[in-house]
């Protein structure tokens, strides 16, 4: 069974994590862009490797990669307001631990932030991963971008103990 690592990202990480996250977006987010190109080209703007190297640039943000076998296989990011921004895993490697490995390392770096909540916007298919991991809806859904639309989800972190 492959073990799955999660470590703060590096600018080496860069092409292979944006591929990453394109390929997420583009192939397990059908639901949610509908294969709408102008949606699609919204989503995709800035998962590029220039925004990534601004991203891990920011003190504000913490920016993690998952790797199975030495290959990066999922990217997260979490801001310090406790806005989740990315949790992509890639295609062909979903069930394998990685998003909840992600999802822990956020909340992780969260708690030591020392905020009490953490917050994010989910796609369609992903709201039943984050309901499996203690997050409950904290709103109506909302129109996002092009066909897009955003589901707000919460998790009060404070019992979690540091991992």
């Amino acid at each position: 069974m492959q073990t799955c690592h999660v470590r703060p990202a590096v600018a080496a990480d860069a092409l292979v994590s944006t591929a990453v996250l394109r390929g997420s977006i583009a192939l397990l987010c059908a639901a949610d862009h509908a294969n709408d190109p102008a949606t699609l080209d919204q989503w995709l703007r800035n998962k590029t490797e220039t925004a990534f190297l601004q991203w891990l640039a920011d003190p504000r943000n913490f920016l993690v990669v998952a790797e199975l076998d030495a290959t990066v296989r999922g990217v997260g990011l979490i801001r310090a307001s406790g806005q989740v921004r990315l949790c992509y895993v890639e295609p062909g490697f979903q069930h394998r631990g990685i998003g909840r490995a992600l999802l822990q390392s956020l909340e992780a770096r969260a708690l030591q932030w020392g905020s009490a909540e953490v917050r994010l916007q989910s796609s369609v298919g992903a709201c039943a991963f984050y309901e499996r991991h203690g997050y409950a809806s904290s709103g109506p859904p909302e129109q996002a971008f092009g066909v897009v639309t955003a589901y707000p989800y919460a998790k009060d972190v404070r019992g979690l103990t540091s991992r």
